[in-house]
């Protein structure tokens, strides 16, 4: 129950971003916002009213939308000055973008709280730090956590290690495998507050290798007074949203890609099935992980909608440039049924994701 509720949150959160930046972005340049819903229609209930704005809720929890005045032009509009069709092309860019804007933000500002909370990673050629824990193995039930740093391994009256990279690691663990592991980590809670933790772990074979079930790095985390660890929490943020953006873009590619020659989907691919079984997981190991999900979910959102797809933001934003070179009641038609037409892609597209999420569950 409580993996349904996180991943409902989630949906909700990142929806609710995006669409608040158009709503935002619209308000603030006169643009008149007729209806703001969450999920895509058919509608389920009228929420309420507030000013010119109708709130609403839908049957499709996939997405959500900001209805516009003058959006889509069939006839004569009373109040052009409100309209969006009537407005100059800066401020449709601006509108259209609004909610891609927001959500990498949101993704920014949730990434660097987690590295603020967390610790700032900074890299070393003398330590290994501890940067992620497999759920229920030998070190997860023993307590190693992520983020804690390995300062010393030892087995009891034998070997001593201090490991400088993790190859070191890799071969100790070998090298004595099916005996308990001494792991002496140092847990950090914030600035100048830490504990050293003597933990011991026994090896299992995985795949016929020895492991304890740590991935691990040759990072240090720093933590510095608060008003640095915010300054550096902001910029490791900003440069986090841009990796997963860089990444989610190759990944796309390998997408249209496959569909193209294959008519395949890649099998990393997944949508609300595949997020919500991501969310399961992910929810076992702690709140804060929970945040970096929710900010990697809303870079991808992001990503999504600024893609060259009719329906989608960017498309949109691409339609509405080429439509202001020739204004005319047949462009704005033909950008209606382009746009319409691009809906429908990408609604058999998730129909087609969605179906792959079910057959892997099997």
């Amino acid at each position: 129950m409580l993996s349904l509720i996180v991943f409902l949150l989630i949906l909700f959160v990142v929806i609710l971003i995006h669409e608040g930046g158009h709503f935002l972005a619209a308000k603030l340049l006169g643009v008149k916002v007729e209806e703001f819903g969450l999920g895509l229609p058919p509608r389920l209930a009228r929420l309420f009213k507030k000013g010119d704005t109708l709130y609403t809720l839908n049957w499709l929890p996939i997405g959500g939308f900001v209805r516009l005045y003058g959006e889509d032009v069939e006839g004569e509009l009373k109040n052009k000055k409100r309209a969006f069709a009537y407005k100059p092309l800066w401020v449709k860019i601006i509108i259209l973008l609004a909610g891609v804007t927001a959500n990498f933000l949101l993704a920014s500002l949730l990434f660097g709280g987690y590295y603020y909370h967390k610790g700032i990673p900074l890299p070393t050629n003398q330590s290994v730090t501890i940067t992620g824990v497999v759920d229920a193995s030998p070190a997860a039930k023993a307590g190693l956590k992520d983020g804690d740093k390995i300062e010393l391994m030892y087995l009891k009256g034998g070997s001593v290690l201090v490991p400088q990279k993790p190859e070191d690691i890799v071969k100790f663990i070998g090298q004595n495998y099916n005996r308990p592991i001494h792991f002496k980590v140092r847990h950090f809670y914030s600035y100048n507050k830490s504990v050293l933790k003597d933990v011991a772990v026994k090896a299992v074979k995985v795949n016929g290798r020895p492991q304890v079930g740590i991935m691990v790095a040759p990072i240090e985390i720093k933590f510095y007074p608060w008003y640095q660890q915010l300054l550096f929490g902001v910029w490791f943020g900003l440069r986090e949203s841009i990796a997963w953006l860089l990444m989610i873009l190759i990944s796309f590619k390998v997408l249209i890609a496959n569909l193209i020659s294959s008519h395949t989907l890649p099998a990393g691919v997944s949508g609300p099935v595949g997020i919500y079984k991501i969310t399961a997981n992910v929810v076992q190991t702690g709140w804060s992980n929970i945040i970096r999900f929710l900010a990697i979910i809303s870079v991808n959102l992001a990503v999504v909608n600024l893609l060259p797809i009719p329906a989608l933001d960017g498309g949109r934003a691409v339609l509405a440039s080429l439509s202001s070179l020739v204004p005319s009641k047949k462009t704005r038609k033909i950008e209606y049924w382009l746009n319409l037409s691009g809906m429908a892609f990408l609604l058999l597209l998730m129909v087609l994701i969605t179906i792959n999420d079910v057959l892997k569950l099997r």
